[in-house]
């Protein structure tokens, strides 16, 4: 499942939801539009080459890591709107999951561990 996330509201275990601005999906789009917009002009910010490049290729930087993190979930819970969501390797959810006695189905069916995998009939 990947980037799991664990309500401490709810106990909701999954991936978490994105807020309209936040994982920022839009504002990495403009981020990028707006930098590559500035290395295609001849205008240049505070009159200098360097300074121009220096922003827009980090304007690039910040609107593609935004647009990555809006793909790898979210903080906010989809049950109930809780924010921030832990990630379930984090230690207050690792607390959470002892203090609960939470029980895991096998969250991959496509690939069960060894044990649980349906023995190969050898021909």
């Amino acid at each position: 499942m990947g980037m799991s996330k664990l309500c401490p509201s709810c106990y909701f275990i999954g991936r978490g939801k994105n807020g309209p601005l936040n994982g920022g999906f839009v504002i990495g789009v403009i981020f990028v539009l707006i930098g590559i917009y500035g290395l295609t002009t001849k205008d240049f910010l505070f009159g200098s080459y360097v300074a121009s490049i220096g922003l827009n290729v980090v304007l690039i930087a910040l609107g593609i890591i935004r647009i990555v993190e809006h793909f790898l979930g979210g903080y906010i819970c989809p049950e109930c709107n809780y924010k921030p969501m832990l990630k379930v390797a984090s230690p207050e959810a690792i607390k959470l999951i002892k203090e609960h006695d939470f029980k895991f189905d096998n969250a991959d069916a496509d690939n069960p561990s060894p044990e649980e995998a349906p023995p190969n009939p050898q021909t």
